[in-house]
């Protein structure tokens, strides 16, 4: 009897022994943090406020999850890079379901600027909180290709302050695009105040089911005058979708508009430019306009009704009830504004349909492309301008893709004069255009410029 007991207890040993490799410890962190969280040593639970100090980088590798107690926060003053991939995102929520964790408040110090791609954040107050300040440096940071979900006060907030009225504005350029926002109290709140300067850009987004305000833009004394860029992005079921104050003065162009409360509200003389955009099933399409906004006795160049700024009150004809692509009778195919800065990239790539114009909606324009899994390396055209004295390569590139400049300066394919990388000439698009300055060569009478495609790298 007791042999068998003993060889019992020496059984269940073993079994417990095992329990921590069958079902992973989590990686507990509090404190200052740096260097890089990875998928091997995932999950990683904050059991206290973490900081990232104004000389350090936190680097979050792919697969990665975060799991916040509640009320904690991260808290950077240096950087933060946190790159997933299409399908190894990274997860960073709450421990428990609706045990909210506090935010990832951002303010770095002179820095690099921070960024997210295929981040998936849920159950957190705010889940980004963005602070500019003219005691440090301009603050850029990019969210790309993201889910933001129950958020109790915002999935994004930002605060930029200046120091007094006579001084340089403290930037805050934060750029979203190809991000879901859903079933939370608001989408992007941006505050400014005293000389504060956000120029956000808001491209190709979802804001879904908001219960509040998918994009607010709010003053205090002195600020700066701001143009905020709203482009391609679809607000559906939101009490209100964007609202906006002097002087602050939008360009909102081929979005869409569908079954909100308040689709545009505006307090002040500014963001007159509201144009080319879908407004659908909505309580009401503008407040603080002109009565020319939103009267539907004119048309557009499709023959869609529209008002006198060419935004159309068609049913956009969606795919499916939580498919946002376009079907192939939409108004919204070749409604956009007609600028080639926005204008479609991928043509029935999983994306836009039109041709000459931008598609409306989060699935038109160049950002269309970066919903791919697999970007196409399209054909690239370029084009040479010249101001003040400086002459620029340009081209329509698709943001966030990797593009080569090459040169020479004859045409005799010998030797080794052959197609050259030009210094400085691996790029990064931007945005739709990108450009290079080309230096004239001193006693060189011709050069010669091509640019290749060359992709976007995963997780970019």
């Amino acid at each position: 009897m007791n042999t068998k007991l003993k060889s019992l207890r020496n059984e269940l040993t073993v079994a417990l022994a095992l329990v921590p490799a069958v079902c992973g410890a989590d990686t507990l962190v509090q404190g200052d943090v740096s260097g890089a969280w990875t998928k091997a040593n995932s999950p990683y639970r904050m059991i206290d406020n973490c900081t990232v100090s104004a000389a350090n980088t936190l680097t979050i590798q792919p697969g990665v999850t975060v799991k916040i107690d509640a009320g904690y926060s991260l808290n950077v003053y240096g950087q933060i890079i946190a790159a997933g991939l299409p399908a190894d995102r990274i997860i960073f929520k709450s421990r428990w379901p609706s045990n909210y964790w506090n935010q990832i408040f951002i303010q770095h110090g002179g820095g690099a600027d921070s960024r997210f791609a295929y981040c998936d954040f849920s159950d957190a107050t705010n889940a980004i909180y963005l602070a500019s300040s003219r005691l440090y440096a301009p603050m850029t940071p990019e969210f790309a290709n993201c889910l933001f979900s129950n958020c109790l006060s915002y999935c994004i907030y930002g605060y930029t302050h200046g120091v007094d009225p006579g001084t340089p504005p403290s930037p805050l350029n934060v750029k979203v695009t190809n991000s879901r926002f859903q079933n939370s109290a608001n989408g992007i709140g941006i505050y400014a105040l005293v000389s504060g300067a956000p120029n956000p850009t808001i491209a190709n987004n979802i804001f879904d089911t908001i219960s509040g305000t998918s994009l607010r833009f709010q003053v205090g004394d002195y600020m700066a005058g701001c143009v905020p860029q709203v482009f391609n992005n679809l607000f559906k079921q939101c009490e209100a979708a964007i609202s906006t104050a002097d002087p602050y003065d939008c360009q909102m162009n081929n979005n869409i508009f569908q079954q909100c409360g308040v689709a545009v509200k505006e307090s002040g003389a500014l963001s007159r430019n509201v144009g080319y955009n879908c407004f659908f099933n909505n309580q009401t399409n503008f407040i603080g306009y002109p009565v020319a906004y939103g009267t539907f006795d004119d048309q557009n160049r499709n023959g869609t009704t529209a008002d006198a700024f060419m935004n159309i009150a068609s049913d956009p004809l969606f795919v499916a009830t939580n498919d946002f692509h376009l079907t192939a009778n939409s108004p919204c195919i070749d409604a956009g504004a007609p600028d080639w800065a926005l204008t479609d990239m991928c043509i029935t790539n999983g994306v836009s349909q039109g041709n000459s114009y931008p598609d409306l909606g989060p699935y038109g324009g160049p950002h269309a492309c970066n919903w791919l899994d697999d970007v196409p390396k399209l054909p690239v055209t370029a084009f040479m301008t010249q101001s003040n004295g400086v002459v620029a390569l340009n081209w329509g590139a698709i943001p966030r893709s990797t593009y080569q400049v090459h040169y020479l300066t004859n045409f005799v394919f010998t030797g080794t004069n052959k197609w050259t990388n030009f210094p400085n000439g691996l790029v990064v698009a931007a945005d739709k255009p990108t450009s290079v300055n080309v230096p004239i060569t001193e006693g060189v009478t011709q050069q010669f410029f091509r640019v290749q495609s060359l992709g976007r790298t995963p997780g970019n």
